[in-house]
Formats: C-alpha cells, structure tokens, sequence
C-alpha cells in the first residue's frame, strides 16, 4: 500500500511517519518543501497546482495523510 504524508517534518507529522514505517505493508512517501538533510522527502511546493498533480501521478497513493501547513511570508 503506498501512502503519502505532507507535512511529515512537522509535529503530527513526525509521530504518523513512525507509526507508519513500523508497519511493513506500507510504501511510504513524504514531502518537504526544501531538501532534508538524513531524509528521502521528495521535495514538492504544493501551493503550486502542477507539482501537487505530478506528486499524486508518482506516488500513486492509496492513502494520504495532508499535514502540510501554509507559509507565511
């Protein structure tokens, strides 16, 4: 099953991730906004129509966890 967690860096985020890397049945796939260091985020800007689009198209997600918080300037 592949799921998918934005946000996975932050509070909740962090907590779901290791609750989901125990279960071994999961492909797990999570997003951050700028590259991690020590991480496998795939880097995304969901603000932006496309990049959300071309995340689902990769990752095809059975289930996803939207975590992600807005940006203020």
């Amino acid at each position: 099953m592949n799921v998918l967690v934005t946000g996975a860096g932050g509070f909740s985020g962090r907590h779901l991730v290791k609750y989901l890397t125990a279960a071994s049945s999961v492909q797990l796939f999570c997003t951050s906004l700028t590259p991690r260091e020590n991480s496998n985020s795939l880097v995304c800007d969901l603000s932006k129509e496309s990049a959300a689009a071309r995340l689902i198209e990769q990752t095809m997600p059975d289930e996803l966890y939207h975590l992600a918080g807005t940006r203020s300037n």
